[in-house]
């Protein structure tokens, strides 16, 4: 990450600290990548990604207040400092603890380096790739109707500070495949979705292949189109924990988030 956007992060801390803030960090994040999307043969995105904000915290007397900004300008920046020691000052008159943090001044930086850089590899292969697995779902069955890939190569970057000596930083890169298939038969419309993807390069891709996980997709989409539902009624589930995780954050994280209503 350029040291220009780091200077911006340690002086964000030093409004702060003019604030008069008990504790502040900072965290500035920089997502780097591609991303290829092929909907029934056409592009539908084609994009490549170079995104930085920052992140901004601080507590007062028991109360947090916390603001972003995509806007990397000096006056932004103090604007958005200030509007977090607003909420902070607004939430200490709430708080019933006064909290104290406790941090050694300390610095550390790590960087997850793939063993095949997706930079190898043109945007013309990438491109391929998902026209491979598109074609590879339609001459499955003449049961798939509407298919769609993507493919996705992404570095965060990261640099976090904070008022009492830390500086620390990290990049991991990630990458990603999808195959979405809808299969149609007699009025039944049913969809198969796989993906494969993990932190790395294009190594990734030879553990599954995009083609394996392309064929995965529309043969659940076409297996389903045969299933029988269950019967109406209440049963006893046994769920693997992810499953269960993703239940719970449907059900009620998202709620708790009020995000529909933000």
């Amino acid at each position: 990450m350029q040291a220009c956007y780091k200077d911006l992060a340690e002086k964000a801390l030093g409004v702060f600290s003019r604030l008069g803030a008990d504790f502040a960090d900072v965290r500035l994040v920089e997502l780097k990548g591609l991303r290829i999307e092929i909907a029934d043969g056409k592009i539908k995105e084609l994009k490549f990604m170079d995104e930085k904000g920052l992140a901004l915290r601080c507590l007062i007397a028991g109360g947090w207040g916390f603001t972003s900004t995509s806007i990397l300008t000096l006056d932004e920046i103090e604007k958005s400092c200030m509007q977090a020691y607003k909420l902070a000052k607004s939430a200490s008159e709430k708080a019933k603890e006064k909290l104290e943090v406790k941090c050694k001044p300390s610095k550390s930086s790590s960087e997850l380096k793939p063993l095949e850089p997706p930079s190898n590899m043109g945007v013309e292969e990438k491109l391929k790739i998902c026209s491979d697995m598109e074609k590879e779902m339609k001459k499955l069955s003449d049961k798939v109707k509407s298919t769609s890939t993507i493919y996705l190569e992404l570095t965060e970057s990261a640099y976090i500070v904070n008022s009492l000596g830390l500086q620390s930083e990290y990049a991991i890169p990630a990458l990603l495949v999808s195959a979405t298939a809808y299969a149609s038969e007699a009025g039944i419309i049913q969809r198969g979705y796989e993906r494969h993807g993990g932190t790395g390069g294009l190594e990734i891709l030879k553990k599954q292949s995009p083609i394996e996980v392309a064929k995965k997709a529309a043969e659940e989409a076409i297996e389903l189109l045969t299933a029988k539902g269950p019967p109406a009624g209440k049963y006893t589930c046994i769920l693997d924990p992810e499953l269960a995780g993703v239940f719970i954050h449907e059900a009620f994280g998202h709620a708790c988030e009020a995000d529909l209503v933000l």
